[in-house]
């Protein structure tokens, strides 16, 4: 039997079962109880000022614009020293900046994330050669009132980030439905 004919065996509705089927394995029930425990501490989304934060449903014309920027190599190369000198990555340190910047325009410096990660679980030999949407969402819970310094600040998004996802065979989408569970409210972050 062919290489490719095994991958064609194996699709992506027979992943979701397997994925499904985990969630009975102790690991599973581990991180469900983790976010069990999370889920009454998790602060509300980012409440921005209006109109950022007015109701998506009154949004007739979106209109979004990318930005971009590159940093010259040398920035670079200093932005990751800085970052290795403080026990970071490059990624928790763009991901804390972007947490800053929303601190600062919302009106609580308590405030969930919702944040995307490639998630590609191997259940099957298959499964890194199939081509599809492996993504998973993470709740991120933060309080920037705590660090004084944006370092401080960036490794408590650090520690609290790679203690979420240690957790993450409970997607972020699935805590937000236990929370509207228990809360009977729906949970948007």
């Amino acid at each position: 039997r062919s290489p490719a004919a095994a991958v064609t065996d194996f699709d992506f509705r027979k992943y979701l079962e397997l994925e499904r089927a985990a969630e009975s394995s102790e690991q599973f029930q581990q991180a469900m109880r983790y976010w069990s425990e999370r889920c009454s501490d998790l602060p509300p989304g980012p409440r921005l000022p209006l109109p950022l934060s007015q109701d998506r449903a009154a949004i007739h014309s979106p209109r979004m614009t990318a930005r971009r920027h590159q940093l010259p190599a040398a920035r670079w190369a200093a932005l990751r020293r800085g970052c290795a000198d403080h026990g970071l990555t490059p990624s928790c340190v763009l991901g804390a900046a972007y947490a800053e910047v929303l601190a600062r325009w919302s009106e609580s410096p308590r405030m969930t994330l919702n944040l995307t990660q490639a998630r590609r679980s191997e259940h099957h030999p298959s499964v890194p050669g199939m081509i599809g949407e492996f993504t998973n969402t993470i709740l991120l819970g933060l309080d920037w009132s705590q660090g004084a310094t944006f370092a401080e600040r960036a490794s408590n998004f650090a520690e609290r980030l790679w203690t979420d996802i240690a957790h993450s065979d409970v997607s972020g989408v699935r805590v937000q439905r236990e929370m509207a569970r228990v809360t009977g409210q729906p949970v948007m972050m």
